[in-house]
């Protein structure tokens, strides 16, 4: 199998997502592969609380939104160090599942990572899950980092041990 060559990796500056691009840095490093931070802003035209907002300029709102996303994702680049050559960044506007999903077919990705918050029950049925629908709408292959990643190794070998121990008879 050969290495991932272009690696999209989704963020929204969250803790998890932070997590997801240490994986993705992980899967390119030492091989010829490059990543493609992706930061997806709302349209602010098409918000559900935009419906009846007399007065309000969408589009200086837009450039508002695209500016901060631009500098948050120059300065997350800059506070990894990660190599410049290596590592595009990209601020697209829409709906981020299928920003995420048209923006890796065009770049001919190999793989899309990203990370999930873990929603649960009733606020993923109401709120859905952009990671559910890249994971279902993609032609590449996705890896979904989940919140509990960050967790620390103690919990985790916690988990692991209460898994593999029987319980008492």
């Amino acid at each position: 199998m050969r290495a991932f060559q272009t690696v999209v990796v989704a963020t929204d500056f969250s803790e998890t997502a932070e997590e997801a691009l240490n994986v993705a840095v992980e899967i390119v490093r030492g091989t010829s592969g490059r990543l493609e931070l992706v930061n997806v802003v709302p349209d602010p035209v098409h918000q559900p609380w935009m419906l009846e907002a007399p007065g309000i300029d969408f589009l200086a709102m837009q450039h508002l939104w695209l500016d901060a996303a631009t500098r948050e994702t120059e300065a997350l680049v800059k506070r990894r160090q990660l190599d410049p050559s290596t590592v595009r960044t990209h601020v697209l506007t829409g709906r981020p599942d299928a920003e995420i999903v048209r923006f890796a077919q065009e770049r001919g990705a190999d793989l899309i990572v990203m990370g999930t918050r873990g929603y649960g029950g009733v606020k993923r049925l109401l709120l859905g899950s952009v990671a559910d629908h890249v994971l279902r709408q993609a032609t590449c292959p996705v890896l979904v980092v989940p919140a509990a990643a960050q967790q620390d190794d103690a919990t985790h070998a916690a988990r692991r041990r209460e898994a593999v121990t029987p319980p008492a008879s």
